[in-house]
Order: structure tokens, then sequence, then C-alpha cells
């Protein structure tokens, strides 16, 4: 004979949740299946936001660019802009100012570089 039970979605389960929770008659699963079904989804969400995940290729190649802006902004004597960030360091002379601010955010982030605007111009020193 063929199996003719219908899949329940998540969806669905979580509309019969809120049911459940306003003292609605539920269609698809018990309160019993909604506290299980409630566990499984926080555990996902636990496995997902677990922090013993790799870097990726480029968060390890953005460390070593970091590092080479830090260097080359602790030898200047005065702040200096995305491009000429980008002119002064070989390395990043091939990217956009668009990388390059994506990569002074994350240094001004972690408190090693400080940002200051002149007259509508981003200025990075280092802290």
């Amino acid at each position: 004979m063929e199996n003719t039970a219908k899949r329940i979605t998540k969806a669905q389960k979580f509309e019969d949740v809120i049911c459940l929770l306003s003292g609605e008659p539920t269609k698809f699963i018990n309160a019993e299946d909604a506290v299980a079904f409630i566990r499984s989804e926080m555990a996902l969400l636990a496995k997902k936001n677990t922090s013993d995940r790799k870097p990726t290729a480029t968060q390890e190649a953005n460390v070593k660019y970091r590092n080479l802006i830090v260097e080359f902004l602790s030898m200047q004597d005065s702040g200096k802009t995305c491009t000429e960030i980008a002119k002064g360091v070989d390395e990043l002379s091939e990217f956009n100012n668009q990388k390059i601010a994506a990569l002074m955010r994350q240094l001004v982030e972690a408190g090693k570089v400080t940002k200051a605007t002149v007259k509508g111009k981003s200025i990075f020193s280092v802290a």
C-alpha cells in the first residue's frame, strides 16, 4: 500500500505553535510535538551560531592586509585616505576604494585605527 502521509512544513508547525499559545485548536501537531519541534530548532540555531568554524581564505587574507595597513600608517606622520593607503601599500594597489574602506572599518572597530572626517574625506591614522 502507498504511504499517503503528508509532510508537515516548518511554517505549518509554527502556525500550530501559535495556535497552542493562543489556546486555539491545532491542525498538525500536539503540545508534545511542538516542544520537540522548538527544541530541535533551538539546537539547529545553537549549532549554526558556534564560533568553531574555520575562517575563509578571504578572511585570512584580510588579516594580512589589515596588518600591512597598520604597519603603513604607523610609518606615516599624518593620517591617510583610502586612496593614499591603496597607493602606499603595494599589495593593496589592485583593490578598489570600497575594499579598502571595508578593511579600514574593521580596523576602526578593532580599535587599531582612528577615523577623522575632514571636509567630507575620511582620514585614518594609527590609534
